[in-house]
Parts: C-alpha cells; structure tokens; sequence
C-alpha cells in the first residue's frame, strides 16, 4: 500500500486566500447583493521572514571565518552563534557555506542545507552547526567536506595494471594482493593538491567483485567500476608474483594461453620506508561504486546521517576518480590503443575506513579492534582451538580459531600449488580459479586489525565478551564491559537508515573495539550501500528475501514479523535482546529514533534540498565516466532520488521500481513515527 501526500496549506496560501474571498464580498456589495453585509477591509499579505542562525566550534583564536548565504557572506572571528539573516527569500532551500577558511584551520558546515519548515510569518533555522578542525585533522576535514568534490587521479604503469588484472582473473577475483601506483588529490578547479608515491591498490568486497576489465570473449577492451582500496602504509612484502605463469626456468613470464592472459605479475620489491605511513590523515581509503544504487546517494547520505549522529564510524564524501595508464619499457600499448590513456572511472563514495588510524583518534589509544564477518557474538571459540599454521596443520583444518588474523593470499608459489609444483610448467601455466590447489584462504569471523601479533591476548578478551553476552548477564555486569550508548545510536541509526545488512539481521558488517583507556568494548560500523530502500534490489533474485524485504514499514518493538530483530539470517541477535530488555534502553532508543526521524526523515525540508545539491555537484562527473559497469541497475538515474518511481534496463529488460529514496524516507517517517513520535 502507498499513501499520497497532498501539498500542505501554508499560512502564505491561506493569505491569498483570504484575499480573494473578501474581493468577492466588495464586489458582490458594489452589485447591490448583499447590502447589510458591511464591507471587508482587505490587509496587505503579511512579509514573511525567515532567521538562520549557525554555531561554530573550533575556530582558533585570532582567525576570521566566513560563511555565506545566498549572496550574503558574513564574517566572524569567535566561536558561538552568528546570525546568517540575509535577502535570501524563506519559502526556497537554503544552502550555508563556508566562503573563506579561517588561517591554521578546516571549518566544515552540518546541516546547511534545508528548507524552513513553515512559510509562517516568522520562522527560525537553529541547528546548523560549523565545526573546525586544526592540525593534521584539517586536511582529513576537507578532505571529506560535502561541499567539496575532490577528484583522485591514480597513475600506474600498464605492467601493473595488467598485473592487477591478471592475477584477479587467476584467482577468480579473490586476490587482495596490492599493486602500486601514485596517487594525486586535485581540488574542485582540477589543481593538484597533494600526491603520493608508492601507494598500494587493490579491488575491495565480497559479492561486489567483478572482472576489472569488459571483455569481448578473451580480450579485454576497457577498464569496469567496481570498488577500490587505496592503501598509503602498505610496504608491498607479500610476494606479489605468486599468481604468475613461469617459463622453464621457474620466473614470472608472459604466456599467450587461455590461463595465462599473455600477462605476467612480478613481485613489486618490498618497502620498508611506508609502515606506518598516512596521506591527509589516512593509511588507507575506500572508494564505492554505486552499486544497486541508480541515484549513487544512499551510501553518502548515510554516513552523513552516522556523523550527525556520532555514531562510531567513518567519514565519507563523493569523489571522482581519474585512472591514468602508463606506458612501459615493454608496452606502450594497451586495448589496441597507444598509451598513455586516461580513464574516467566515474563518481564513487570515498569513505574513511575503521582502522587503528581512526580508533586512535577517537579514543587516544590504539586498541583491539575486530572486523567481524557473519558470526554468532554469544559463542565463544573454544580454548583449544588451533592459531592457522599451514606449515603444522594444514590450509585447511576446522579445529582453526574463528578468532584470527584473516590470509587471502598464499605467501609463495609452494604455498599455493604445493613445494612438488613450483616449477611443473604445465601444471602453474594451467592452473585457474576453478583449478584445485591446496592453498585455502583463511577468513575468521572475527578478523583481528590492530597489534595482529597479539592475536592470543586479543582472542582471550573477545572471549571473555562472548561468554558474558551468553551467560544472560545483568544490566550492570554489560554494561562494565560494553559501552552500552555507542551500541544504542548505531542501533537507532540502522533502525532509521534501514540498514540491514548489519549485526542484528544479518550479523554482519561491524567492528569491535575494546578500548584500553576505559577497558569497555566499543560497537562501531560501516558499509551503507544497503541503506535508504525498502526491498532487495530485483538484481539479486525475483524471489523475496524477507530479511532484506519491507525494511521502510518495519518496526521497533511494536507488532510481530516485521519488528527490527524479528528477521535475521540464523544468528540471534542476542546482545541486541540484552540491551534493551532494559526499560531505560529502550527507551534511550526511541527518542534517538525520534531524533533522528524528525531531523533526517523529512523529505521536504531535508532530505529533498540535501539531494538536489548532491545531484547538481556530481551529474557533469558522472556522464563522463568512460568505464564500464558490469552491474544491473547502476546506471545513473536521478529518478531514482527524486520521483515516485523510475525506469531501468535489468538484464536487458525494461522495468519499473517504486523504490526510490523518496518513497523510503517519507514511508520510513510514517511507520517510525507511531512508535517514536
């Protein structure tokens, strides 16, 4: 069922009204009908006046920022409010920029963008916030600025281009060994910024994989969108050939077969000098394509949201992303055509990952952190497990820990395809991702991240969480152990974005910290490309997938089938139930749900003014893009933002959807609101 929203009667329309009705009086009167009916004075419609207000935090003493309204700049040298008041006309959007950057510092500006909420006599625009950052912070801070639109250029020789290519096809897209290349961030007029050398590349995700170039049967003839990984502290001492064909002799050459590609991957020599290393505040930096998302929004938005929110997680912006392919001593070609060559790659979400990078700036210390794939948090591993150790126990055991430092890749050709192999030409040559071979990737449900040769130390105390979380503990005893509100607002988050493709439904796609300064566990997330719609995209099958299906009617706690951790792929979310089988919780729950809806769920005044500005800032980019997509439903489509419905070609067949961001925030807001008004 879809409800219809008439337009409202504002007190504007309601003037103009009143207007034409006491005309009619005054002419009816002049006509002689009506005569004891004394006349209407008519009043002049009353000017309608609008204030916005901004606070800003962080501005340093002695430093002038300015910020702009319409045509209106206005300056201040203080933090606190300042008023923004300007001939701006209060019944059109409104946008709040930054228009001069105050000297030592990066000010950035939340919630500037809306419509007033009445076209009353007098409404007042309280909540945008400015927001400084000094220091090293103030390149991150720009970095992610939404009203900024920086674009990535990254350079790399076409033997490494090809090498990444290759070894994807080899291992059916699964390598997460790093190429190298150089990377140059350009600002909004295209004027280079800052570069690095050196920076480490590779393809990101799970089902989201693909092949890196569209093929016409064997040959590849242009480079595919899929999602990237830039890693800058990557120091490149996996041995990056393990993958390649070989000739008599045993080393990494080029073989003209179906296998080998004619492409060869050499080791990239090791590079000590990049440990630790961080480019504008980051070691490393993701960037997602817009898959199953046609108004290339959702993943943006919600990580504004997430911030608003402060909600433990990254940042997040648009970013274009510019592919420049080198010639070598070699080639100086590449898909027929003369090298260099430049690749628009398209528009992507650029996210700042959970890494010791950002868990050290948030909470002081670097800590154990745990990326957590689908799991069971209430079943601790048992004691005796094994630490994986192929060289004692084999690629593959099922007595290995589910707690551990994640291999994806073999560490050598004898690691791969077994010491007897390394130099059986035949056997490396035709060896393919649907070939048997005794390497097996080790991938724990909880994947250590941080101060990884503390592995036992780290398992032993996410052990002592899951076995408190299965002994059904008390309020006090979780909460001594878990920092129960960043739990809370990432569950009220999730619960208004519609994210289910985390803990409490799916198990999936968070981390675990535990913070050594209060010895708490913390709750963060990330991962938003399922946020913001109501159903499955129809890509992944016709059949229903209840846990991904009616997520905008969806309820809190109210009703049975369709609450929030009534769907869930076979892991209870049991720490969900412990925390807010509390009254106090639950209730801390519904009014951030409140918060959040009231703020975020208005499609009028927030969500559609947010969207317009994002559009307009990424269209030019996005029909530029010159590689392929290899996913249905991603090419760009605004209707899918802005209207009731929208057209796509799925599988080569024309069809319609009704799920746009529209639809979901304005049912979302409907449902939400009986529960949290």
């Amino acid at each position: 069922m879809r409800n219809t929203f008439p337009p409202k009667l504002t007190e504007l329309s309601k003037n103009y009204a009143i207007m034409a009705m006491a005309s009619s009086v005054v002419l009816l009167t002049a006509c002689g009908g009506g005569t004891e009916t004394p006349p209407v004075v008519v009043q002049p419609p009353v000017a309608i006046t609008a204030t916005l207000t901004a606070t800003v935090s962080g501005l340093p003493t002695g430093s002038n920022l300015s910020l702009q309204l319409d045509k209106q700049t206005v300056s201040t040298s203080s933090n606190g409010v300042v008023n923004l008041t300007s001939s701006w006309s209060p019944t059109q959007a409104y946008h709040v920029k930054v228009a001069s950057q105050p000297s030592g510092a990066y000010c950035t500006v939340q919630r500037g963008i809306g419509k007033p909420l009445t076209a009353s006599t007098s409404s007042t625009i309280s909540d945008i916030e400015v927001k400084c950052e000094s220091g090293t912070a103030a390149a991150t801070a720009e970095l992610f600025d939404a009203d900024q639109f920086p674009t990535m250029r990254l350079t790399v020789s076409v033997d490494e281009w090809e090498a990444f290519a290759f070894s994807l096809r080899r291992t059916g897209n699964q390598t997460d060994l790093y190429r190298i290349g150089k990377l140059e961030y350009l600002d909004n007029k295209g004027v280079v910024k800052q570069s690095i050398d050196n920076v480490g590349f590779r393809m990101r995700g799970n089902t989201s994989r693909t092949d890196p170039e569209v093929r016409s049967g064997n040959l590849p003839y242009n480079p595919t969108r899929f999602h990237w990984n830039l890693k800058f502290d990557e120091t490149f001492e996996d041995d990056e050939s393990v993958y390649s064909c070989i000739d008599s002799s045993g080393n990494p050459t080029k073989i003209n077969s179906s296998s080998c590609f004619n492409r060869v991957a050499r080791d990239i020599p090791a590079i000590a000098a990049n440990d630790n290393r961080t480019f504008l505040g980051l070691e490393s930096m993701a960037l997602k394509m817009n898959k199953d998302d046609p108004g290339y929004l959702h993943e943006m938005l919600a990580y504004t949201v997430l911030q608003d929110h402060g909600v433990a997680t990254g940042r997040a912006n648009h970013a274009a992303l510019e592919l420049v392919i080198t010639p070598s001593e070699t080639s100086t070609t590449l898909y027929g055509r003369a090298l260099p060559q430049t690749h628009q790659m398209g528009v992507f979400t650029m996210v700042e990952p959970v890494d010791k990078v950002l868990v050290k700036n948030r909470y002081g210390k670097n800590g154990y952190l745990f990326k957590v794939g689908v799991s069971n948090l209430a079943q601790p591993t048992p004691t005796d497990c094994l630490d994986y150790n192929p060289a004692l126990h084999g690629h593959q055991n099922g007595r290995y820990c589910n707690v551990g430092v994640e291999v994806i890749d073999p560490v050598s050709r004898a690691d791969w395809l077994g010491a007897d192999k390394v130099l059986d030409v035949n056997y490396v040559n035709n060896h393919t991702a649907g070939s048997s071979s005794q390497f097996a990737a080790y991938k724990p449900a909880f994947d250590l991240k941080t101060k990884k040769d503390e592995i036992v130390v780290a398992r032993t105390e996410l052990n002592k969480l899951m076995q408190l979380i299965k002994s059904n503990p008390s309020q006090l005893q979780l909460a001594q152990a878990l920092d129960v509100d960043s739990f809370i607002k990432a569950q009220a988050a999730d619960i208004v974005l519609g994210a289910v493709d985390h803990y409490v439904r799916i198990a999936n796609n968070y981390y675990v910290y535990l913070n050594p300064t209060t010895k708490k566990w913390v709750y963060l997330t990330y991962d938003y490309d399922f946020s913001w719609r109501n159903n499955h995209p129809q890509g992944w099958t016709t059949s229903p997938i209840p846990v991904f299906d009616d997520v905008a009617y969806s309820t809190i706690f109210s009703g049975s089938g369709n609450n929030w951790n009534s769907r869930h792929f076979g892991n209870e979310p049991v720490l969900y139930n412990l925390v807010f089988a509390d009254a106090n919780n639950r209730q801390q729950l519904l009014t951030q749900v409140a918060q959040l809806r009231k703020r975020w769920l208005d499609w009028e005044h927030r969500v559609e003014p947010i969207s317009q500005v994002w559009l307009t800032k990424i269209t030019d980019s996005v029909n530029r893009t010159s590689a392929s997509s290899e996913f249905p439903d991603s090419s760009f489509r605004p209707q899918a933002v802005l209207g009731g419905s929208y057209d796509y070609l799925l599988w080569g067949q024309s069809s319609t959807s009704t799920d746009t961001l529209r639809n979901y925030v304005i049912q979302r807001n409907n449902t939400l609101a009986a529960e949290a008004p």
